[in-house]
């Protein structure tokens, strides 16, 4: 399976360099999961299946 979606990334998530802060990763980790679940649930697949 596999799934994509964008996040956008915003000023305050970066340093002054425009690199992303890293623990930011995780929450961008969570925001892309939740969003696989909504599209998985929403187009008829069962959650077990997940």
């Amino acid at each position: 399976m596999s799934f994509s979606t964008r996040i956008t990334v915003r000023f305050g998530d970066t340093d002054p360099a425009g690199l992303v802060y890293y623990p930011n990763i995780f929450h961008y980790f969570h925001i892309a999961l939740e969003e696989c679940g909504n599209f998985r649930l929403t187009n008829g697949q069962q959650f077990r299946h997940f």
